[in-house]
């Protein structure tokens, strides 16, 4: 039974007691951390890039994450220190420590981005026929996912877009669990392009990856669309309940036309998904 006050949060993605700067701090003295770290800048330890940073393993230490800036910002070394942590009881994949300007150490999280292929900055991957059983598998999981981890998510958000910005346009900035049965949250900032707006629709479109759906749809044979269909709905009707437990009802209207401008410029097609909040599109 959960108790509704912050420290006492305890999700099944939660922080693990030794994921701290001290922890990390004392790694790195013993290992001789800040002379060697640019040799874990490979391709054998690459993880995953997004707009502005690539993030790669720390070979003998997998509770962090180093992401490296894409474009260096050209000013020197300037020493090894922390970041104010303002979750210390949850994960997030949060940035603890930085190597200057470029680098900073980052809380490792468990899972797999959601959705398939998406985008690197303004590019978007071309969807392809081989595709579709990725996402029938993805969708299909998650929607088996049991209800408290709706719950704990819808939570999660609510605690982390008060002081911070998840950033929901991109999907795979959320990771699904397939062996704890949660989601974890990896991508938060400062900036958001929408402010600290959560609605209940764009948790949707964020889990149903709305980047992708409808080009997949157009793929599919009989037997795929109908499970896609069954899964998204029943992945849909899991966040309401999950909204309406958590008390997350924030309306889009204010923002819709800022909202669609943006994701029109980036994907034509996933507008449908705003118009129809896919239940109805899907029947």
């Amino acid at each position: 039974m959960r108790i509704n006050y912050y420290n006492n949060y305890s999700f099944t993605g939660a922080r693990l007691p030794h994921q701290t700067f001290e922890s990390f701090q004392e790694y790195a003295n013993k290992n001789a951390f800040l002379e060697n770290f640019p040799d874990f800048i490979t391709s054998d330890n690459f993880v995953n890039e997004g707009r502005f940073n690539s993030v790669y393993r720390i070979p003998d230490n997998p509770d962090f994450l180093l992401r490296i800036k894409k474009i260096p910002s050209g000013k020197p070394f300037t020493g090894f220190g922390p970041i104010v942590d303002e979750f210390p009881k949850l994960n997030v994949g949060q940035e603890i420590a930085r190597l200057g300007k470029d680098v900073t150490v980052v809380v490792f999280q468990t899972g797999k981005p959601c959705g398939i292929r998406h985008h690197i900055g303004d590019k978007l991957f071309p969807i392809n026929k081989q595709d579709t059983k990725q996402f029938v598998n993805y969708i299909q999981t998650i929607s088996e996912f049991p209800q408290n981890a709706y719950n704990d998510f819808v939570e999660e958000v609510k605690i982390v877009s008060k002081p911070r910005k998840i950033d929901w346009f991109n999907p795979q900035n959320v990771l699904y669990d397939e062996n704890k049965k949660c989601f974890n949250i990896v991508d938060i900032s400062f900036n958001g392009r929408l402010g600290s707006m959560m609605s209940p629709i764009l948790l949707k479109a964020q889990l149903c990856d709305y980047v992708n759906i409808f080009k997949v749809l157009k793929m599919s044979n009989e037997q795929e669309k109908h499970t896609i269909t069954i899964a998204a709905k029943t992945i849909m009707q899991k966040i309401d309940i999950a909204a309406k437990e958590k008390d997350l009802g924030f309306c889009v209207k204010p923002y819709i036309q800022q909202l669609a401008s943006l994701i029109y410029k980036r994907n034509p097609d996933a507008m449908e998904f705003f118009r129809f909040n896919l239940f109805d599109y899907l029947k």
